[in-house]
């Protein structure tokens, strides 16, 4: 079939657009634009924040959200825009691999002085032999154009800027 010039400048916009993206997440992986402070920031409302910004499309896509996010005393001194740009990423993906009628659950508890902050999903999970890639640079599980293989990657750097540790797992099932 052929297309028409139009046509033919809308592929070019979406793939420009595309490897936009890709660059710019490359910028912020390995030379992130100047940092705001760190300040105290309570983590509970950063995380509705972030949860509040896909709530519709999880709607559209049939997929229930369920949060479990004790706020009380979730205050720690950090960086609330990097912390949402990570808990968007890791939303973004239990989204992505969670089918129509699925679920996300995301929890935010207190343990030993830490704060623990879990997103599940009821996708198939991840093959074991990938797990231990998920957080290497370009590596994805995503199919060809869907993912740069950026995002857990930006999201181990920010909670590891934070003091933090990021871990996968797959749950029974998935």
């Amino acid at each position: 079939k052929n297309q028409t010039t139009l046509e033919y400048i809308e592929i070019m916009k979406e793939e420009l657009n595309r490897v936009a993206k890709i660059i710019q997440e490359l910028l912020n992986l390995y030379q992130p634009q100047k940092k705001e402070e760190f300040k105290p920031t309570d983590v509970a409302s950063v995380l509705h924040e972030s949860i509040d910004l896909l709530e519709s499309d999880l709607e559209e896509r049939q997929i229930t959200l369920e949060r479990k996010i004790d706020g009380a005393a979730a205050v720690i001194s950090a960086r609330a825009e990097e912390l949402k740009q990570g808990f968007l990423n890791l939303l973004m993906n239990a989204r992505d691999f969670t089918p129509p009628g699925g679920k996300i659950n995301v929890s935010l508890t207190q343990r030993n002085g830490s704060l623990e902050i879990e997103f599940t999903d009821s996708g198939i999970g991840i093959p074991e032999s990938d797990l231990k890639k998920i957080f290497v640079p370009f590596f994805t599980t995503k199919e060809k154009g869907k993912g740069t293989g950026l995002g857990l990657s930006i999201c181990r750097r920010i909670i590891q800027d934070h003091q933090g540790n990021i871990e996968a797992k797959n749950l029974k099932g998935g």
